[in-house]
């Protein structure tokens, strides 16, 4: 199982650069390790062990994207133009610009 480590690390660091500011490396790399240790297990006798610890891996990482990271990427024309569908509304006022007065400090 250690002479594949370097195969889980590769295969998560190639992920995590081609989405840099969305994932952190070190997490992928978790992920990968983890679904290193599960599949070693399964790995037939006799045949190359590599290209099917690659596959689990890469199906662990997509998998772990798929369910905790947004991937939704934004035109830089949109982000250019102010029109980000996807921005931040105030918390301190409704969608429609309209002001929300502050609760008092006794009131919850």
């Amino acid at each position: 199982m250690l002479q594949h480590l370097p195969l889980a690390d590769a295969v998560a660091s190639a992920v995590a650069r081609r989405l840099f500011p969305l994932v952190e490396r070190e997490d992928l790399i978790q992920v990968a390790r983890e679904a290193l240790l599960r599949s070693v297990l399964r790995c037939k006798a006799g045949e190359p062990a590599e290209p099917y610890l690659r596959r689990c891996i890469s199906g662990a990482l997509q998998h772990h994207l798929r369910d905790r990271v947004r991937l939704v990427r934004i035109p830089r024309r949109l982000h250019e133009q102010g029109q980000c569908p996807l921005g931040h509304i105030s918390l301190d006022g409704h969608a429609d610009g309209e002001h929300v007065p502050a609760r008092s400090a006794g009131r919850p």
